[in-house]
């Protein structure tokens, strides 16, 4: 059996260019052995080496479709991460073996058995993040970059990425055409530019700002390269000039820290962005050159070591106080310090000029990658509490009694990220479950969710999601919120569209209700009657009308034995009224007693006098005594006539039973007569409703009242409580009229009660 391919062996003959050049085979040595010297590793190499070999030999290292040698590229990317990134044993393995996993070849539980502890699990976050990628064209960038920073979990994987994304865009010349370069250019700038720049990590952030520029407009990148190039000696000549007066004045203080200067020159992309925003030249330009002071200074004379160079340099050099930047007594959110000012040097030339310590100096670099090698710490599982809050890259004072991957956490995450199928991305609270989601899509889609499946499975309602979810809901028309949902959601919104979906469920239940009771008592050919419905209900315990519909539509009521009782009580109070309707008219009064208006045994009399009076008896006949006959007990409002007796006027009903016999016998005695109050002085009535509360059904009461014939609305006021209106409208019209306008709006569904007081 031949022995395993070894790709780090330098005596391995080059025939087998499968794997691997010749350039590759030796730079796949000089990276191997670069790793294995770096002081924060300590990897088994012989175990890792042999690992390495197999893998390469069962073609997990096989080159992609543009020509990258897979081991060539996690060696690559796991020296960028513990060279420029600090980071150790647990990361680089997880590099390293990375591809192993996710192709098949070692499962998690044999990493799990030669790499350090906590590899498996950080390749597993590894996985889960590369998912989310993959749908990142569906998902705005900055809500991407959040869903990033939830779904990792550990701030190493959001470094790992980084690594990645560095090494193909400093390669992308060398392997990819000009369209993908440009198309991974476009992807840098739009996802993990910005994210360099959250993590503080400058340097990585102004090399890949350069390489997006040189591959999406290169005509531009190379004009500033060389004019760079053009000014470079005149440049250098300047500085060394001034850094000469510079070093004098510092040296001239005290000698208790040390310090270095350094010249920077502007990044090209930082050049072509100032040319375009401020429309200025390149000649324009006078800060392509910064130096920077880095003093050597103990983190407790940090602050007092750079304010007190500040006092030397400014001292010799006037300051343009108006660039002055305090980044030392105020940090940036990412964790950057620099006290930056702008002096006037020879020549009346102005130069940028950063002070920092050498601790400053290495966050301002690398972020958060330069934490924990400035806290004294030797291995990842002391890593500062700091990357606990990456988010906000606020730095707290070290919490030593963290230990293990607890250290990388950006804590716990304050929302989640689930997707639809169609790949909208949805942002929820932690421990969401599938009807906080279903809500999020639509509050009637969360109305009337039964299940649902979450990366294809089926699961309940309450199954509590996790970030980058597939979530399907499974809806049913007849499905309705119920009250114990408002357990199952833990997001305010679900929890008030919840509520709102059974208060008009309650509402239009009561609405329902009151409808299915009308038409039982219409069915049984009685009459809607407020005050004996309101006897029946109060007898019934019943204090709010609400309750009693509730219970209505809740069938907790018998409605067979309510219309009973309603009908007992109902014909109980009518027979009487119609009884004595029946006793005066069904039986005609003598044509003497007529003519005398008189019921043998009775006071007849109901007399008006003269104007103002009830009755207008004939316009010409003014102030004449009169009286109600009581034959027909003529109403207000009812058509009426007046004929004069031997002891009076008196008033009958035009449909009174004994009118014939006046006509026949004395038609030229009959006068004409109508009510006071139908003519221009009629009454004021107040009209009390209490009805659901409804925008449609409230248009409907106030348009009601306003267009009813002979009606004329003074006034109305409208207030609402717990659900309900209680509506007064204060009219002028005939009595009859108003009656019968009580009568209509209470007929109306979602009217509780009408009540009409003069």
């Amino acid at each position: 059996m031949d022995a395993p391919l070894d790709p780090m062996s330098e005596n391995r003959p080059f025939s087998d260019e499968v794997y691997f050049t010749r350039e590759e085979r030796i730079r796949l040595v000089a990276l191997y052995r670069s790793l294995c010297r770096l002081p924060q590793l300590d990897i088994p190499r012989d175990l890792y080496r042999q690992k390495l070999s197999t893998l390469v030999e069962s073609g997990c290292f096989a080159r992609d479709e543009f020509g990258y040698n897979g081991l060539v590229r996690q060696l690559e990317v796991a020296l960028i991460v513990a060279r420029e990134f600090n980071l150790g044993n647990v990361s680089v393995s997880a590099v390293l073996f990375y591809r192993s996993v996710y192709k098949g070849f070692f499962s998690l539980d044999e990493i799990a058995q030669f790499a350090p502890e906590g590899t498996a699990a950080l390749i597993t976050r590894m996985r889960e993040t590369a998912q989310i990628y993959m749908r990142r064209t569906h998902v705005e960038e900055s809500l991407f970059r959040e869903l990033l920073l939830s779904v990792a979990e550990d701030v190493r994987v959001l470094l790992l990425i980084i690594a990645d994304r560095l090494y193909r865009m400093r390669t992308a010349k060398d392997y990819l055409p000009e369209d993908k370069r440009r198309e991974q250019a476009e992807e840098v700038n739009r996802y993990f530019i910005p994210l360099t720049h959250k993590l503080g990590l400058y340097a990585a952030k102004g090399e890949l700002e350069d390489l997006y520029l040189k591959y999406t407009d290169p005509t531009a990148f190379y004009e500033i390269k060389t004019m760079l190039g053009e000014t470079k000696r005149e440049r250098e000549e300047y500085l060394q000039r001034f850094v000469l007066l510079l070093r004098k004045q510092i040296d001239s203080g005290t000698k208790r820290w040390q310090y270095e200067v350094k010249a920077r020159t502007k990044s090209i992309s930082s050049i072509h962005n100032k040319m375009h925003k401020k429309g200025v030249s390149f000649d324009n330009i006078f800060d392509l050159t910064a130096l920077r002071i880095i003093i050597d200074a103990p983190p407790k004379e940090e602050h007092e070591a750079c304010w007190y160079c500040y006092s030397l340099i400014t001292d010799v050099f006037a300051p343009d106080i108006s660039r002055l930047r305090d980044w030392i007594t105020h940090p940036k959110d990412n964790g950057y310090e620099s006290l930056q000012i702008t002096v006037e040097g020879p020549d009346n030339r102005f130069i940028e000029v950063q002070i920092r310590t050498r601790r400053m100096d290495e966050v301002a670099e690398r972020g958060v990658a330069a934490h924990w090698r400035y806290k004294g710490l030797r291995s990842e599982g002391q890593l500062d509490s700091t990357l606990t809050s990456v988010r906000q890259m606020l730095e707290t004072k070290p919490d030593e009694s963290t230990s293990g991957d607890e250290q990388y956490s950006l804590g716990a995450p304050t929302e989640i990220y689930v997707f639809t199928p169609r790949g909208e991305l949805k942002k929820l609270p932690p421990e969401a479950t599938v009807l906080d989601f279903a809500f999020a899509i639509h509050s009637n889609v969360g109305a009337k969710a039964v299940a649902a499946q979450v990366n294809g499975k089926n699961v309940a309602l309450r199954t509590v999601l996790h970030n980058g979810d597939t979530v399907s809901i499974t809806t049913s028309r007849n499905q309705y919120p119920r009250e114990d949902w408002l357990q199952i959601v833990v997001s305010s919104s679900a929890k008030n569209k919840i509520r709102q979906k059974l208060r008009e469920r309650s509402e239009k239940g009561l609405s329902e209700a009151r409808s299915t009771l009308e038409r039982r008592i219409r069915n049984r050919h009685l009459m809607w009657d407020e005050g004996v419905f309101n006897q029946l209900t109060r007898k019934m315990g019943y204090a709010a009308l609400n309750d009693f519909f509730r219970h209505v539509a809740e069938e907790k009521i018998d409605l067979n034995h309510f219309l009973e009782e309603y009908q007992r009580r109902y014909d109980a109070q009518y027979s009487v009224e119609a009884t004595t309707s029946q006793e005066t008219l069904s039986v005609p009064l003598s044509y003497e007693a007529v003519q005398t208006g008189d019921t043998p045994g009775r006071d007849n009399t109901i007399a008006g006098r003269g104007e103002g009076t009830v009755v207008i008896v004939d316009d010409s006949l003014n102030g004449v005594d009169y009286a109600l006959a009581q034959c027909c007990n003529p109403q207000f409002g009812d058509a009426i006539i007046a004929y004069p007796s031997r002891t009076g006027i008196r008033i009958h009903r035009k449909s009174c039973p004994n009118v014939p016999f006046l006509v026949q016998n004395n038609p030229e005695k009959i006068l004409p007569a109508e009510w006071s109050g139908l003519g221009s002085s009629q009454p004021k009535a107040h009209l009390y409703i209490e009805a659901v509360d409804s925008a449609e059904l409230l248009s409907r009461l106030v348009s009601l009242v306003k267009n009813s014939t002979d009606v004329k609305l003074l006034s109305y006021n409208i207030q609402t409580r717990d659900g309900l209106i209680d509506a007064e409208f204060t009219i002028q019209a005939p009595r009859p009229r108003m009656n019968a306008l009580r009568n209509q709006l209470a007929t109306l569904s979602g009217v509780h009660a009408v009540r009409l007081r003069l």
